[in-house]
């Protein structure tokens, strides 16, 4: 065993190596400890993933499921604008059969935004959908534009904008519906107003197409924006449709008009 053991180390000592000398267990075994010793140094930080260069972790989900970051195509060089990537981990749990349904049901949601490309109301992804290993990397444009969300944070609208922004909302929504793709997670933080009034949408990486398994919004269901996601998606995520999304853009509507939410279930 301690044969194999220094063979594997002397192969690739990365997965054994500690942050310091000092971190090594008292009984680690003296031909160990040697080798481990020599390579002792910090583990350096990922900075390349696929084809891309990460630039800025910027947001991370529970236990690292799932990350956002700012990054450029690893061939472009220097000088090259940020674009917006996010990285999902397959449950590394799950073996076999169970794995592999797990990654055809994360791949066929993810494929799913290809459906948008050229749709005015959807922020567009670079390329497709890159899988790597255990991990999906989906990426996009930053979205131009002032949030829903950050507008709502500064004050009440007077109604004739909170219509303006209300129909702006609708007509992309019914843009990547007439597409045929579901967004599944509808909220102010990914509706997005340009200069010229229209919005579009981010956050496709929950959309899904009708009559499809759950798949990744199955493994990242705590993810969902709670009060703006219809009953029965927060259920079961399998169940949504098209009025799911329809009751989100209706939950949004009462915050542009300053409503309550009182008889929301009604």
């Amino acid at each position: 065993l301690l044969a194999s053991l220094l063979e594997r180390i002397a192969d690739d000592p990365r997965p054994f190596v500690p942050k310091s000398a000092d971190a090594l267990a008292d009984d680690t075994p003296s031909e160990v400890a040697e080798i481990l010793v020599r390579t002792a140094r910090p583990i350096a930080p990922v900075t390349r993933l696929g084809s891309w260069d990460l630039v800025e972790l910027l947001e991370e989900g529970a236990a690292g499921a799932w990350a956002i970051w700012s990054a450029v195509p690893a061939a472009a060089g220097s000088g090259s604008l940020p674009l917006r990537l996010k990285r999902y981990r397959l449950d590394p749990l799950l073996t076999g059969q169970l794995a592999e349904a797990q990654r055809r049901r994360v791949r066929r949601d993810l494929e799913a935004l290809g459906r948008l490309a050229g749709i005015g109301g959807a922020v567009p992804m670079v390329g497709g959908v890159e899988e790597l290993d255990d991990e999906f990397v989906v990426v996009t444009t930053w979205p131009e534009g002032e949030s829903l969300a950050s507008i709502l944070e500064r004050a009440p609208l007077d109604p004739e904008d909170a219509e303006a922004l209300f129909l702006a909302t609708t007509r992309a929504l019914a843009s990547i519906h007439r597409a045929g793709v579901i967004h599944r997670n509808l909220n102010p933080r990914c509706a997005h107003v340009l200069r010229d009034g229209r919005v579009v949408l981010t956050d496709f990486d929950y959309a899904r197409l009708p009559d499809a398994a759950a798949g990744l919004t199955e493994l990242l269901r705590d993810e969902l924006v709670g009060e703006f996601v219809a009953p029965e998606v927060g259920t079961d995520p399998s169940a949504v449709r098209k009025c799911s999304d329809v009751w989100s853009l209706a939950r949004i509507g009462l915050d542009l008009f300053g409503a309550s939410t009182t008889d929301i279930s009604r």
